[in-house]
């Protein structure tokens, strides 16, 4: 830039500006502060809008975007995180209620192992029955079933 040049950048929002040689005056839209940079200094624009440097003598200056914060990305990444830690905890509490429900079905069939065969027909859960209840009651007397022959194995 020429002594007395002026260079106009509209939503900079994030865009680096680096003096090489030189000095710069610089103001943001919005922003009450005015910043002097002269040369090795650097400054992140972090305001939209209109923002205006002023060459005040000769300049070089090297304008970049860089990796780092963008508009809005720390916002973006703490939104993300919220959501998935949502719905890791809607997974994890519909998990806890499948369990739990699964231990209550499980207790029920323990109680209703104890019945003999006639009276399960009678409250329709007999062997033939095809109710899920008749499944879970059938298994459970199978798992005693096998528990009590490895006992008598000795295993």
């Amino acid at each position: 830039m020429l002594s007395g040049d002026v260079l106009r950048i509209e939503n900079g929002r994030g865009l680096l500006l680096a003096v090489r040689s030189g000095a710069i005056w610089l103001t943001q839209e919005a922003d009450p502060r005015d910043f002097v940079l002269d040369a090795g200094r650097r400054m992140r624009l972090d305001k939209d809008g209109l923002s205006v440097a002023y060459a005040s003598e000769p300049a070089t200056l090297t304008l970049a975007v860089t990796p780092g914060p963008q508009r809005g990305s720390v916002h973006r990444f703490a939104r993300s995180a919220l959501a998935l830690w949502l719905r890791m905890q809607r997974a994890a509490a519909a998990i806890g209620r499948r369990f739990a429900q699964a231990q209550r079905d499980e207790a029920k069939a323990r109680l209703l192992a104890r019945l003999d065969a006639r009276s399960l027909r009678d409250i329709g859960l007999g062997a033939d029955s095809g109710h899920w209840l008749a499944v879970q009651i059938a298994v459970h007397r199978d798992q005693q079933r096998l528990r009590a022959y490895a006992a008598q194995l000795g295993l």
